[in-house]
């Protein structure tokens, strides 16, 4: 048990790191504009691009901690907690299509000829993501809060 709180501490502090991660890039995201006149505000895009990178590189191995340590350690407790933690697996995997989706999205930019279409879809795929990612690790941070 002490190393399942070990590193629910551990994923405390990834998640608290995560917020933070999730408000820039809500932040760089309403920076994006485009408009048919073919004039782009791309104020926010570069901080967009690292923050959308390191999400894409991360979230998946984040996951995977947490599923091994916290939630295995959690599901153990209580009929009623272990069906909250596979809830929370079904949940990553549902996240991980957004990941996916929204890392397409930051590729597409990256090379599309049609920058108003492709700022739309990233724009569109961040905000999909930011929002239930945001609702997700609330949901962990008060369901799992004796373990975290």
């Amino acid at each position: 048990m002490t190393t399942a709180f070990a590193t629910g501490t551990d994923i405390h502090a990834e998640h608290l790191t995560l917020y933070e991660d999730l408000l820039q890039l809500d932040r760089g995201l309403n920076h994006l504009e485009c408009y048919s006149e073919v004039f782009a505000n791309l104020a926010g895009v570069e901080e967009v691009k690292d923050l959308g990178r390191r999400l894409v590189a991360q979230l998946p191995d984040h996951f995977k901690r947490e599923e091994q340590t916290v939630l295995a350690a959690a599901a153990q407790v209580s009929p009623e907690l272990a069906e909250i933690c596979r809830e929370l697996k079904s949940e990553h995997v549902e996240l991980t299509a957004w990941v996916s989706a929204f890392g397409t999205a930051l590729e597409r930019f990256e090379t599309s000829d049609d920058l108003e279409q492709a700022i739309c879809q990233l724009k569109g795929a961040g905000r999909e993501l930011t929002s239930y990612l945001r609702r997700h690790v609330a949901k962990e941070e008060d369901e799992l809060s004796g373990f975290l």
